[in-house]
């Protein structure tokens, strides 16, 4: 409005749309009929438009006011009407018809109510309920109602609501929202770990001591075991990532996983014990502080089978899973009887922690994991999941597999003009009695 025409008063909650009516020309200061209420914007009938005058009467108080009919001189007076005290016109102006602007706290709970509404229903829009990576676990079933009910009375909020009514149902809603949890790994299972941004897998480099790259498509140098003390070991390698320098290393980092830090559903941040979130920065693995960078978002992969290259018609296999043994393939744990390294009767199931030596033409296999089988016969191989320098006890013997003048076998391993130390290779199997 303006000083000249008058000015629209409406309440807070209804909105520019109710504005404080009252009749084109008052007669009385105790006419029911005449009495101010709120009415609806649109086809308003009577006056919606009040002016605001400077108090005149004696003990007038500072920062006080009339408001006055436009077409009349009787301005808004407290009266006793009906044993209440009512909004009335009077002609005379007096302390009874000076008002005062008063400060006050304006509730936004029913905003709030709204807003966050909003926000599940985006969340819900977002992500997708159920097991395994990338999903969410949670007790959504039980609340669907309860959530149907909040999102109905958001729309049409009563006009009777008190703001602990209001707020009830902000908290009910928040513990909703708070119920959504998603699914961490596991330790003790192999995962890839891929670029949410780029698409790329973090893959260990040929060279060991080097920087981590980003490659393409799944091969056995993106299969990561995350154990038991929380290490990322490179499957097919057998070497640890060193979490500081990034590198595919034999030094040991511990890792953890956690939900994305700039709210993508689904999404994981990456933090090595030793250094800071991991980062895809297009060609190589580095780091971010703080991971609010989009290239920090990763989505994790579940690998459900390991990749056995034989290349000699025999192979060794160690592993901290049972896996199954596909077609083409003959399993066997190994004795010892004299000069021979005898074969068991074929396996139906690799158990876990146990080594074996493969039968196969040469190709690369895929052995799925599958669930633990208990082994409880004779067998003499050792193995380890990490290449790791074994060091020979003077009272044992050791083998591994190999091929000399073209006679696949097992044989005495030595590390250069070192006999007394060799390394066996990561998730493969050793003789050592």
């Amino acid at each position: 409005g303006d000083p000249f025409n008058g000015y629209e008063i409406v309440n807070y909650v209804a909105g520019e749309t109710m504005v404080l009516s009252a009749p084109s020309a008052p007669t009385g200061d105790k006419n029911k009929e005449e009495l101010a209420r709120m009415v609806t914007k649109d086809g308003a009938t009577g006056n919606t438009t009040w002016m605001f005058y400077n108090p005149t009467h004696s003990n007038a108080v500072e920062n006080t006011f009339y408001v006055v009919h436009p077409t009349t001189a009787y301005a808004f007076n407290r009266q006793t009407y009906d044993g209440a005290n009512t909004l009335c016109y009077w002609n005379g102006r007096d302390t009874g018809s000076a008002l005062r602007v008063v400060e006050c706290e304006i509730s936004t709970l029913s905003e709030d109510l709204e807003a966050l509404v909003a926000q599940a229903n985006t969340l819900l829009e977002q992500i997708e309920i159920g097991t395994g990576l990338g999903k969410y676990s949670s007790s959504y079933e039980n609340y669907e109602a309860t959530y149907n009910e909040i999102v109905e009375y958001s729309q049409n909020i009563p006009a009777t609501a008190t703001d602990e009514d209001i707020q009830e149902k902000i908290d009910e809603l928040q513990a909703i929202i708070a119920s959504f949890s998603l699914n961490m790994p596991v330790a003790g299972k192999y995962y890839r770990i891929k670029s949410k941004v780029s698409g790329l897998y973090v893959t260990a480099p040929s060279n060991t001591g080097t920087a981590m790259i980003m490659e393409s498509g799944a091969n056995a140098n993106n299969i990561f075991y995350w154990d038991n003390e929380k290490h990322f070991l490179v499957y097919g390698t057998g070497m640890y990532i060193n979490g500081k320098n990034h590198a595919h290393y034999g030094y040991k980092d511990t890792y953890t996983f956690e939900e994305s830090k700039t709210g993508v559903a689904g999404a994981y941040t990456i933090k090595p014990a030793t250094a800071n979130y991991w980062h895809d920065n297009g060609t190589n693995l580095d780091v971010y502080s703080g991971a609010t960078h989009a290239n920090c978002n990763w989505i994790i992969e579940e690998v459900t089978e390991l990749p056995v290259k034989v290349s000699i018609g025999y192979a060794t296999l160690y592993a901290p899973v049972a896996l199954a043994i596909p077609e083409g393939v003959t399993a066997h744990t190994v004795t010892l009887n004299g000069e021979w390294a005898t074969l068991s009767e074929p396996l139906e199931v690799i158990p876990a922690n146990t080594g074996v030596v493969l039968q196969a033409e040469a190709n690369t296999y895929n052995f799925a994991i599958t669930t633990d089988v208990e082994f409880n016969g004779e067998n003499d191989l050792n193995g380890s999941i990490a290449r790791t320098l074994v060091t020979k006890e003077e009272n044992k013997a050791y083998y591994i597999l190999a091929v000399v003048d073209e006679v696949a076998g097992f044989y005495n391993p030595i590390n250069g003009t070192d006999n007394t130390k060799f390394y066996n290779g990561g998730h493969k199997a050793y003789i050592a009695v």
